[in-house]
């Protein structure tokens, strides 16, 4: 009986492992491609270019064990620059928005950029359409690690000890 237990908990552990390695696959997967895209953002050219607006903006996203979806502040900017003598208008101050929990955290970003008689606007050379005022990001791959260790520990640790005591119990000499 305590054989079938075994190769249950085993069982049990190698097929949540499964979905856990195709989404950790696919965490690293995005992780990767978001962190080559805040890299690149750092060698893009810039040019001069001129704001023409700038509100905090609103929005919301889930967070775990609440009901209510959590509210968030980002800055919205609006401005012009020109590459080759083309006019481009840009939206985008990072790339990807940057989260503030208090409306007040994102306005002191609008204010720096307020006072500015002229922006900095980062362009991909590739795409001088797609364009940032803050080049760079939070370390995407810092994210995927962390994600992984969780998963190694939830599966792994279990894993290993039901193993190790299976064999133990089998007499095949394992501690």
């Amino acid at each position: 009986m305590r054989v079938k237990n075994k190769l249950f908990s085993a069982l049990f552990c190698v097929l949540t492992a499964l979905p856990l390695v195709f989404f950790t696959f696919n965490f690293y997967t995005k992780s990767k491609v978001k962190q080559a895209k805040f890299d690149q953002s750092t060698r893009w050219p810039s040019t001069e270019g001129k704001l023409l607006g700038a509100i905090v903006a609103t929005g919301f996203r889930p967070v775990q064990d609440e009901t209510e979806p959590r509210q968030y502040y980002y800055p919205k900017v609006g401005y012009v620059y020109y590459v080759d003598g083309i006019q481009y208008l840009g939206q985008r101050y990072a790339i990807e928005d940057n989260w503030y929990s208090t409306p007040e955290a994102a306005e002191a970003v609008l204010n720096e950029l307020r006072q500015q008689d002229s922006l900095a606007v980062y362009y991909d050379p590739n795409s001088p359409s797609e364009s940032v005022l803050k080049t760079g990001g939070f370390n995407a791959m810092g994210s995927f690690w962390l994600f992984a260790a969780c998963g190694i520990a939830f599966v792994g640790i279990p894993l290993v000890c039901t193993v190790v005591k299976f064999g133990s119990d089998k007499g095949m000499g394992v501690v």
